[in-house]
């Protein structure tokens, strides 16, 4: 509200708020950007409104992307090389981690070498989503992409028939969707990149608000950046993992109401990214 509106009071007020929960919980709190552990987005828009304390209200994207990037609390890569953090909807946490960082990016247009390490996470994550290790996550698009998302309007029949009962019938039926929800991200593998293409296993094929949001951002951030995948690889981040040096300089690669109010804010981030 006080980015829209300009109002000083709730500007005040967010800061309190915000200074609150960095005392309590600290900025890695969450160890993820989701429907309960929305700090980094909202470090990020006060960051926007106070442009001079802009480090203080970014350190939650940075301590969140330090365990990211150095698979630290319950933070794993799978063979593939996709990051994994949770067993239900997996991708989701993945996407919007990589929104945050490229979000950083924007607020700090100078800093090359956090920003090539930040967007090199995000393009490896990109890649991996869209099929580059054979098995797309996106409906309708990229390398055999999945066909049973848990949706049910997709799994119902096609308008074309309306008077078909949408019930359990539809929702066992072993064929694929009736209708393709063009774009939309499923859950995704499991830590071993195991992946069944299975409607009534929602943890894998579930497809919500707060799944594509991020994923709309983190492909907006990535077609505005001109670090490229190339350069990824030139710089030893094949994997998409780098670490950001102490002096702030070089690289280094290969170092081993809930859901709606989400998504709100993470489109709200996507328009204006």
């Amino acid at each position: 509200m006080a980015l829209r509106t300009g109002d000083q009071d709730r500007l005040k007020e967010a800061k309190f708020y915000f200074d609150q929960h960095m005392a309590v919980e600290g900025g890695g709190e969450g160890r993820r950007f989701d429907y309960n552990n929305l700090v980094q987005g909202v470090g990020y828009l006060l960051a926007k409104l106070d442009p001079s304390n802009k480090d203080k209200y970014m350190s939650p994207i940075r301590d969140v992307m330090k365990l990211w990037l150095s698979a630290q609390s319950s933070i794993s890569y799978t063979p593939k090389g996709m990051a994994y953090i949770d067993s239900w909807g997996n991708l989701r946490y993945v996407a919007n981690q990589a929104f945050m960082g490229l979000l950083h990016n924007k607020m700090y247009p100078d800093q090359s070498q956090r920003a090539q390490v930040y967007t090199c996470f995000a393009r490896k994550q990109a890649r991996t989503m869209l099929g580059e290790g054979g098995q797309s996550y996106v409906v309708g698009i990229g390398s055999n992409p999945p066909c049973r998302p848990h949706h049910r309007a997709a799994s119902c029949v096609a308008a074309s028939s309306p008077t078909q009962p949408c019930d359990c019938t539809a929702y066992f039926n072993t064929g694929c969707n009736p209708n393709t929800i063009y774009g939309a991200l499923v859950g995704g593998p499991n830590q071993n990149d195991e992946f069944t293409d299975t409607r009534w296993d929602y943890q894998s094929a579930e497809v919500a608000l707060d799944w594509n949001a991020g994923f709309s951002g983190m492909l907006a951030g990535l077609a505005q950046n001109s670090f490229s995948w190339d350069q990824c690889k030139s710089a030893g981040m094949e994997n998409g993992r780098g670490v950001v040096s102490a002096a702030g300089s070089g690289l280094q690669g290969n170092l081993c109401w809930h859901a709606v109010l989400l998504a709100v804010v993470v489109l709200w981030l996507s328009w204006n990214f």
